[in-house]
């Protein structure tokens, strides 16, 4: 008996995104000294889940990830975990890595360019931008700075984050249509 809702592949798929979640935490976090939160890997694995499961099942993803964390597994960079990091100043940026991967799934599924390239790489920009918006709007705030000067320091992380909606939109491409099989309202 098949149950739409219940896809040991759609499952498997998810679970494969959250281990590439977790897998990047294991990079260690490039501190800047500058500001407090540090230059991380891991949001690469939100950009893909975001290119690879669509909207719904790109936030499951990361919603399964964030369930982790607050039960304490030190799955973030640096080994972070437990409920407090949802209220540390790179809460914004945690925030973020949900509304990203919603977005990047909607846009994925809405862009038609002619390449495929080119609509990856414009939803993970996007992403990358609701990411470091979010996040910096956060930092500012949590830091009692203004929205405005926590986005300007955010922006320092737009390089590497531009590098990373690259690197995900490539794996994208390369990836043959038949794996990319969308659950359907995904």
């Amino acid at each position: 008996m098949k149950n739409s809702n219940f896809d040991v592949r759609r499952i498997t798929r998810i679970s494969m995104l959250v281990a590439i979640i977790i897998l990047l935490g294991l990079f260690p976090p490039i501190s800047l000294g500058f500001i407090p939160v540090p230059l991380v890997l891991q949001n690469l694995g939100i950009l893909l889940a975001g290119l690879l499961l669509g909207k719904k099942d790109g936030m499951i993803a990361v919603i399964s990830f964030f369930i982790l964390v607050a039960l304490g597994l030190p799955f973030l960079a640096g080994g972070r975990g437990g409920i407090a990091v949802f209220y540390s100043v790179s809460a914004g940026f945690l925030l973020g890595y949900l509304v990203s991967a919603f977005i990047i799934g909607l846009l994925i599924e809405k862009l038609h360019f002619k390449q495929k390239i080119t609509s990856a790489l414009v939803a993970t920009l996007v992403g990358v931008l609701v990411i470091d918006v979010i996040g910096g709007i956060y930092m500012g705030l949590y830091l009692n700075h203004s929205p405005i000067s926590g986005l300007v320091s955010s922006a320092v992380f737009l390089p590497g984050d531009i590098l990373k909606a690259i690197v995900a939109s490539v794996v994208y491409v390369s990836i043959p249509e038949s794996m990319l099989k969308r659950a359907s309202n995904n």
